[in-house]
């Protein structure tokens, strides 16, 4: 059985991405977990794939634990015990590092709704999560924000300090009975945005997943390189990647970008050039110039305080789908889009910059209405895909006259990016965000 952590929500999403891989269990799993057993052995692992399999990567989930297995007990000394009997002989057979990540499920959830996406009071393209209670009470259409669609959780309090108690009883026994194993242990490591928010490839993963008092999940894997950057198991306890909480931006918009800066393995530095599409009312730019980056702001709506304003940024009144960057600025080194529109659009867009190599990295969200639509994500996927000819073609069916000349065409055959990933971030609502880099 593999287990994968999602958002609360976005289950029958995860389902429809791994069917053909994956059959779900028929037993229910909690808010925020999908339980499925393989259609096929390893191949959802190793060996090579096109470079983005959905069982590999999947958009909707943020961890996966696999080959889990349940243990229960009343205490925490029998839970421990439980779970050393499960990853005793895999931590005594393979003479690498291993590291342990114990958890509640409920640690896993993103933040509570702040409300729903839409466009700025004033006209501008970006999500306008505002530092108040306003935008809870108003969706996309006037009714209820979607997100309230998502089942009820309700969190068991003391469960992710008796879960870690667990784990740290699991590792006294392994350091008491498997000495010469426990050598190659490894604390997690501390979080950044470089390569300590990666699990090195060949590195076993413990983990122990808290479903309730008495009841764990737990599961011990080697992690497996991605052929497009990355790893398939994610750094962070249930794939929660760790943002500090900053009251200065406008928006909370700024959190999913923080939140990516872990994912992709870099942030933008002193110096670097970054291209803000939809900019207002300024998260996102304002998250950039505080690490000294020069931004370059597009949008309809002019920016709120403290970017706007700051020496670093340049604000242009316009268009987010036919801006281009000037030639003597080509290439920037950040793309940043969060603009609110159809999938279809933003998937022209990220072709496009992707064919006319004016980035370096992207981060770059696609937004949904409702459940539907999700199909096209992997049309963003063949996007990267080395040496894909079929690549503009996939992109072209969602290009639009406004999307300015070469939207779709050539994409794959100069995409060839080292790392190249589509995730549903804990900070994302209804969305995906794509995160791309050179190197």
């Amino acid at each position: 059985m593999h287990a994968f952590i999602v958002t609360p929500g976005f289950e029958d999403a995860l389902a429809a991405e791994l069917a053909g891989a994956f059959t779900a269990r028929p037993a229910a799993a909690p808010p925020g977990l999908w339980l499925g057993d393989r259609c096929a052995p390893e191949a959802d692992r190793a060996g090579a794939d096109d470079g983005g399999a959905p069982a590999r990567d999947p958009v909707f989930a943020r961890q996966i634990l696999p080959d889990a297995r349940e243990v229960s007990a009343p205490s925490v000394h029998r839970l421990a015990e439980a779970a050393y009997a499960v990853v005793e002989a895999a931590i005594d057979a393979a003479d690498a590092p291993f590291t342990l990540h114990a958890y509640a499920l409920q640690d896993t959830w993103p933040p509570a709704p702040r409300g729903p996406r839409r466009e700025d009071d004033r006209g501008g393209d970006r999500e306008d999560d505002r530092h108040d209670e306003r935008a809870d009470e108003r969706a996309d259409d006037g009714s209820a924000p979607a997100q309230s669609a998502a089942p009820a959780r309700a969190a068991v309090p003391g469960l992710g300090s008796r879960v870690d108690l667990v784990g740290r009883q699991l590792l006294e026994l392994l350091r008491s009975r498997r000495r010469r194993a426990f050598r190659h242990y490894r604390a997690p490591a501390p979080m950044g945005n470089g390569d300590g928010d990666q699990v090195a490839p060949g590195t076993r993963l413990v983990q122990l997943l808290a479903l309730d008092r008495e009841r764990l999940l737990v599961s011990v894997a080697e992690a497996v390189a991605l052929p497009r950057g990355g790893c398939d198991l994610s750094p962070w306890p249930g794939g929660a990647a760790p943002v500090t909480i900053d009251r200065a931006p406008p928006s909370r918009a700024y959190q999913k970008l923080e939140e990516a800066f872990h994912w992709i393995g870099a942030e933008p530095t002193a110096g670097q050039t970054c291209v803000d599409l939809g900019g207002a009312p300024g998260g996102w730019a304002y998250t950039a110039l505080k690490r000294g980056a020069l931004v370059t702001a597009v949008d309809r709506a002019p920016l709120d305080p403290p970017a706007a304003g700051h020496r670093g940024l340049t604000a242009l009144v316009g268009n987010a789908f036919t801006f281009a960057p000037p030639a003597t600025q080509r290439p920037v080194d950040w793309l940043l889009c969060d603009v609110i529109c159809e999938p279809a659009r933003s998937i022209a867009l990220i072709a496009r910059w992707l064919e006319q190599r004016w980035c370096r990295r992207m981060i770059v969200t696609i937004k949904f209405k409702g459940r539907e639509g999700y199909g096209a994500l992997a049309d963003v996927r063949t996007l990267f895909a080395p040496n894909n000819q079929d690549a503009a073609k996939h992109a072209a069916k969602h290009a639009r006259p406004d999307a300015g000349p070469g939207a779709a065409s050539g994409a794959a055959s100069e995409s060839g990016w080292r790392f190249a990933r589509v995730k549903q971030l804990a900070h994302n609502k209804n969305e995906v965000t794509v995160l791309a880099r050179e190197r």
